[in-house]
């Protein structure tokens, strides 16, 4: 369009209906409070930054000579497209995703946890004994009848 009234619309009405879906979803749930699930709320995220950045990205490229109006091409409307068409094959997809991602994720642990530990960790480990040892001998204690240990601070001298 020839008019400003164009662009405001497009940008305002999104952020009209974030705020006001988000509100309403809240008053809507029992209790006034929503549980989320994380995997979609960083989908959602992710594709709306994404949709942002290509906003910005169309909208800064060109002007019209006289600087008053906003050129967008047909590639950046093609580019938004696109990534569109990506979002709704992730949404249709999205519960096989996120369990390629658990399966994924739970291999990773396991393989951590079958790796043998490296040598930074074993001298680490001796770091920490030999520190507690040192600790153990400067303090005097005892043990009571539960069996818990208890520190003498009474006896130290003062420095």
């Amino acid at each position: 369009t020839h008019s400003a009234l164009g662009v405001g619309t497009v940008v305002g009405s999104e952020i009209f209906n974030h705020l006001m879906i988000c509100a309403g979803s809240v008053a809507y749930a029992r209790g006034s409070v929503l549980t989320l699930d994380r995997a979609i709320v960083a989908r959602e995220s992710v594709f709306y930054g994404l949709a942002l950045v290509l906003l910005l990205v169309a909208t800064g490229r060109e002007r019209t000579p006289d600087g008053r109006h906003i050129v967008i091409h047909w590639d950046d409307g093609l580019v938004m497209l696109c990534v569109y068409i990506c979002y709704v094959l992730v949404c249709a997809k999205f519960e096989s995703l996120v369990s390629m991602s658990e399966e994924y994720t739970q291999k990773e642990q396991v393989g951590m946890l079958l790796r043998e530990p490296s040598k930074n960790f074993e001298e680490e480990e001796e770091d920490h004994t030999t520190q507690y040892q040192a600790i153990s001998h400067e303090e005097s204690s005892s043990i009571n009848d539960q069996g818990t240990k208890i520190f003498d601070w009474a006896s130290k001298p003062a420095p």
